[in-house]
């Protein structure tokens, strides 16, 4: 039976009323998951982005205290669009979230929004950044892009993340991140 267990999932801050005030508890299903799995001797790793700010503070500090969270590095490799068992990519993250998005497993699932039809901007895109569900929608969105996406990779809503991709040929990828 393996003993490491990923959960990948949210981590929220519940507020419960309490004498007049509230009382912040972290809570969150897969947070919860890999509190209770370390808690049992497995070992659990949360993955997922967690703010910076003081309930992401606190989100983080209760994952370490139960053993749900462990820090990186975390060796992450990117299949080749092409070749299911190469690794065309490999990112070392410390910290955030990584996401990848394209059509050479499901084929021409990402749809268009501006036409309506099969995305054709990328075959495969990647995106590390602080937010997991916000990376998801950039490694969406420049798979509909391609190289167009260079109109707005450089706007500073997008400062903390970088992009991967490869073209829609399959013969070029290129990169993006800001200085």
């Amino acid at each position: 039976m393996p003993r490491e267990i990923w959960v990948c999932g949210e981590a929220l801050i519940d507020l419960i009323p309490q004498d007049h005030q509230k009382i912040a508890i972290v809570g969150g299903g897969p947070a919860n998951t890999a509190k209770a799995l370390a808690r049992l001797g497995f070992d659990s790793y949360f993955i997922d982005g967690i703010s910076s700010d003081a309930f992401g503070q606190m989100i983080k500090a209760e994952l370490v205290n139960d053993g749900g969270f462990k820090g990186g590095p975390w060796s992450i490799g990117i299949r080749h669009p092409d070749f299911a068992n190469e690794i065309a990519k490999t990112y070392e993250l410390f910290d955030g979230a990584i996401a990848s998005s394209g059509t050479y497993e499901r084929s021409a699932h990402i749809i268009d929004p501006r036409v309506g039809v099969p995305a054709v901007g990328s075959r495969a895109a990647t995106v590390v950044g602080p937010d997991a569900g916000f990376a998801d929608a950039l490694a969406t969105a420049l798979v509909v892009d391609g190289r167009d996406s260079v109109n707005w990779l450089g706007n500073e809503e997008f400062q903390n993340y970088s992009f991967w991709a490869v073209d829609r040929n399959g013969d070029r990828a290129w990169s993006y991140a800001r200085p």
